[in-house]
């Protein structure tokens, strides 16, 4: 299937599995992070190549001059990095961020997780995870 056509599963029935290979364990390491966390996989032994997560959020701001709320905004990313050689370090890297606006409903934000994390591992999109859109 061609992304332009791409067709992903949604609704109660949508379920996400894994096979365990292990597990990396993120700690809070101390680094501030203005509204967020900053997390290190602490069991990496060598310090140049820990992988990493921070997590962040803005929350909905009201504004009374306009009385309407702002989107609220929540971001991850998560950091692999990778000794690639004579002493380069490639700091490879995933980011997930959403906005919502505060009316949203639990549910209605469940739908659009459960879609872009099927989304993220369709296989329709392997080849676009490794390639990129080609024109």
């Amino acid at each position: 299937m061609s992304l332009s056509n791409l067709a992903i599963t949604v609704g109660t029935g949508v379920s996400l599995a894994m096979s365990e290979t292990g597990t990396v364990n993120l700690k809070a390491d101390g680094v501030t992070i203005q509204n967020g966390l900053h997390l290190t996989c602490l069991d990496d032994p060598d310090f140049r190549v820990r992988r990493q997560m921070t997590l962040k959020t803005r929350p909905s701001v009201y504004d009374p001059k306009t009385k309407l709320f702002s989107k609220e905004k929540t971001s991850m990313s998560f950091v692999h990095p990778t000794d690639v050689g004579d002493g380069v370090i490639a700091f490879n890297s995933v980011r997930t961020e959403v906005e919502f606006h505060p009316s949203l409903s639990y549910a209605e934000r469940c739908e659009m997780l459960v879609i872009i994390a099927s989304a993220i591992l369709h296989a329709d999109l392997n080849e676009f995870w490794t390639y990129g859109v080609k024109p």
